[in-house]
């Protein structure tokens, strides 16, 4: 049998010694504090005539240019490199510095107070220099000889985190004590999926897991830190030792969070602090550890991995002439003015009927009715890879799990990893269902795909991918 080539490599991506600005909320959060280093993890696979690099990084986001520009300086480092196929997605931890600098319709661009920051751009030129060193690596560290085995932990991690109310409209971050809560929108996330990676003398050497939640529990702290991935990676660490391979992928989790609404996290600790990060970590290094000896699937013959990229066209989410006319009689009027400081570290319905969201709604109403062109149509990149009976999808968004849910049944694979927030970022791909009852993260300011037909085409696109491997 043919087995599998691998390496991999773990490089820190902090600022040390910097003072930044943090990426992932409406205001501005200045710090050099260091709570878990954030990193990146690179794991080249191939198995002689395919071969891929997947680099997970503790990111909010991944953009087109980053991934790019790490692809560019690969192909001088080390020329030999098939780089089409080096591909990044972001843990999406809400406590790391950003690496963009446009901002689309809709979105916020923070003017810095403090001028003794890392830039953006500083930012991204640093990441792009380490994260192309760590595939460069991660590639040289290849070896035969290994083999996966797959598991399933039902470990419980991502919640839904939006709540439908008695007219019908959803509210995120739902205050479920509220008294016209009815019920939440959708289920809470599925199993964590994992691949443990072993060598020819059958030693553990790794795990890949594709979780249901996004690193997103310390989002409103001002410090510096990969959330919970980072303390479960600490812990994989110290049992099983620096050179073990952790490489964290976020799976298609759009409308959920690491809070349980419902219960309010009761027995979890406070979900936005240390505590909670900790207690999810431990949640995930257990599940992890309790599934190593029962594996679901061994792929020791890799004749069938492969790999396929392709490049997509899905309708970008252009507003009516009606809902145009309804931005431009409240645009300047005092239902869209807001004070900023109203809004730092708010955690409960932060953007449901304030002057906030409804500002964001009526200037990407706005800005992409007058500016169809630029907006009409969406491009980007899907990756999607097969391990066994196991394939993988990548998506740009943070998607809702409705679409993975549909990739995964459609598909011929007996396991579907969708993951987002991979190769670019454009925002949330709410249903058409979550776009009707409105609400944060399924408004026209969030994202950038129409949800009325766009999640269907991806979904096609995705399962026709997948298919090609089987």
């Amino acid at each position: 049998p043919i087995t599998m080539c691998a390496g991999w490599s773990t490089k820190s991506i902090t600022p040390y010694g910097r003072k930044v600005s943090l990426s992932g909320q409406f205001y501005e959060r200045i710090t050099s504090e260091i709570d878990y280093e954030i990193t990146t993890t690179a794991l080249a696979m191939d198995n002689g005539s395919a071969s891929v690099t997947w680099v997970s990084c503790d990111l909010c986001n991944i953009y087109k240019k980053l991934n790019d520009d790490v692809r560019d300086l690969v192909r001088r480092k080390a020329p030999g490199l098939k780089t089409g196929n080096i591909v990044l997605s972001a843990t999406h931890t809400h406590t790391a510095p950003g690496t963009n600098t446009l901002i689309k319709a809709g979105g916020v661009n923070i003017q810095t107070t403090d001028h003794d920051i890392m830039s953006n751009k500083e930012y991204h030129d640093f990441v792009v220099r380490v994260v192309s060193d760590a595939v460069v690596e991660a590639n040289a560290n290849k070896i035969s000889g290994f083999y996966v085995q797959t598991a399933v932990s039902p470990v419980q991690t991502g919640c839904c985190r939006r709540g439908i109310i008695k007219t019908g409209e959803a509210v995120m971050y739902i205050d479920t004590s509220r008294p016209d809560f009815v019920r939440m929108e959708g289920p809470d996330g599925g199993p964590v999926n994992l691949m443990f990676i072993r060598d020819s003398r059958d030693v553990l050497r790794g795990v890949i897991a594709s979780i249901p939640c996004t690193a997103q529990i310390l989002e409103h702290q001002y410090f510096i830190s990969s959330d919970y991935i980072g303390r479960v990676r600490a812990l994989l660490v110290d049992r099983y030792g620096n050179d073990f391979l952790f490489l964290p992928l976020i799976s298609s989790t759009g409308n959920l969070s690491p809070r349980n609404l419902l219960t309010k996290d009761y027995g979890y600790g406070s979900m936005f602090d240390k505590e909670g990060a900790d207690h999810m970590a431990r949640r995930i290094f257990n599940g992890i550890t309790a599934e190593m000896d029962f594996p679901v699937e061994t792929v020791k013959d890799f004749s069938t991995f492969n790999v396929a990229v392709k490049q997509i066209r899905l309708p970008g989410w252009i507003p009516t002439a009606v809902e145009y006319q309804w931005a431009l009689a409240l645009k300047d009027t005092d239902k869209v003015r807001y004070d900023i400081r109203d809004y730092v570290q708010k955690k409960m319905e932060p953007y449901f009927r304030t002057p906030l969201a409804l500002a964001k709604r009526v200037e990407a109403t706005i800005e992409k009715f007058e500016n169809k062109d630029r907006y009409e149509t969406v491009e980007t990149e899907i990756t999607a890879l097969r391990i066994g009976n196991t394939a993988w999808v990548s998506n740009p968004f943070e998607l809702y799990q409705e679409y993975a849910g549909r990739m995964m049944r459609k598909c011929s694979a007996r396991n579907l990893w969708s993951i987002q927030k991979t190769y670019d970022s454009f925002g949330y791909l709410p249903t058409i269902q979550a776009a009707n009852a409105g609400g944060y993260s399924a408004y026209i300011c969030n994202g950038d795909v129409d949800p009325a037909i766009g999640g269907d085409l991806l979904v096609e696109e995705s399962v026709k991918l997948c298919d090609s491997l089987f």
